[in-house]
């Protein structure tokens, strides 16, 4: 346990947040959207989706703590490539299935799984990988055999922009919010696979390098035009809930950010002047009484940039109230209540109809 602690502490806190980041996110909207409804074909892939990517961040960030032991590190950038493949199979069932919400499988899903599947176990127990140079700050791993890493190579590429193409197919014969909503699906999974074979499996391919600590990033490009999509163009029908959940999660992420932060900072390098247990109490009162108001601007913030925002409904009965007591002539009245009920409920255009 130790040298994983000291391993983590040892990386630089937005790298760690990051993957922090990328790991509640994936995991925050598959759950919610198969909590929405757990028997829509769409939400179960994506859940599926969503967990096989937090695997794979998970052991990536993993791969690349490099004070754990030599052994431990080659198996967890083994591991990378199993989980890798287990995340190209919920890809393509995905692609599949959504967002028609498919039941019956095609011949060549079948072709996927087994293949996928049978290169994620090679890859996980078979000594493929050596080490190839340990330094002060970083620990690289290169293939015993080069033809080895690019079978794996082909079968990524050849899956991933299969699903892709699949993808495309669907969304070039959609319309309307649907095609909106397919759009940025696709994007999102477009602009995934791009950064991680334009920053790690080309280069590699080539003998350039192996594997970087920065994979799992392009995760965050995927999450955040996914998150667009659910909460701006109600994606899998979780907007509501999700903008809610969004803002508290990053909340409580800065917030024990910050707290870990403060403590360790101070504990490094002003141990000898402060006491640590007034630090720790004090980072502690901090954090009790600021998360309230933290979480409003949060909330509110939230609303704005994503939704059309909240409306004091207390406030808009009285300014209703007010206009209602002051005019007695209709098309006096017309006028003041649109432009108050549009203002208020931020609504695009209004109209009143009379006979």
């Amino acid at each position: 346990m130790e040298p994983l602690i000291d391993s983590i502490l040892s990386k630089s806190l937005l790298y760690t947040i990051a993957h922090l980041l990328i790991v509640v996110f994936a995991l925050l909207l598959g759950l919610l959207a198969y909590k929405r409804n757990s028997q829509n074909p769409n939400n179960k892939s994506f859940l599926a989706l969503n967990l096989s990517l937090v695997l794979w961040a998970t052991i990536t960030y993993l791969s690349n703590l490099t004070k754990l032991p030599l052994d431990m590190q080659i198996v967890l950038n083994r591991l990378t490539f199993s989980t890798g493949f287990i995340l190209v199979i919920s890809f393509f069932n995905f692609c599949i299935v959504f967002p028609e919400r498919k039941t019956n499988k095609p011949f060549i899903y079948r072709i996927v799984l087994i293949t996928c599947a049978a290169f994620a176990i090679y890859a996980g127990l078979a000594d493929w990988l050596k080490l190839e140079q340990v330094t002060k700050e970083t620990v690289t791993f290169k293939p015993s055999n080069q033809i080895i890493f690019q079978m794996f190579f082909f079968v990524f590429a050849l899956f991933s922009f299969w699903a892709l193409a699949i993808l495309f197919s669907k969304l070039s014969k959609l319309k309307g919010k649907e095609y909106t909503k397919v759009q940025y699906i696709f994007l999102a999974f477009l602009s995934f696979i791009i950064y991680v074979f334009s920053t790690n499996l080309i280069p590699a391919f080539f003998g350039l390098r192996f594997f970087s600590g920065t994979t799992a990033f392009g995760s965050l490009i995927f999450i955040g035009l996914t998150s667009y999509a659910v909460i701006k163009h109600r994606l899998m029908d979780i907007r509501l809930v999700v903008i809610k959940s969004a803002a508290y999660t990053v909340l409580a992420v800065i917030g024990g950010s910050a707290y870990v932060l403060v403590v360790f900072y101070i504990k490094k390098y002003y141990e000898e002047l402060i006491n640590p247990d007034f630090v720790f109490i004090a980072a502690s009162f901090a954090v009790a009484f600021g998360f309230k108001p933290l979480g409003n601007v949060v909330q509110k913030r939230s609303d704005k940039f994503f939704s059309k925002g909240r409306y004091n409904f207390d406030d808009l009965l009285k300014k209703l109230s007010q206009i209602l007591s002051s005019y007695l002539i209709l098309e006096n009245l017309a006028k003041p209540l649109l432009t108050t009920l549009s203002e208020q409920m931020k609504i695009a255009k209004s109209a009143f109809i009379t006979k």
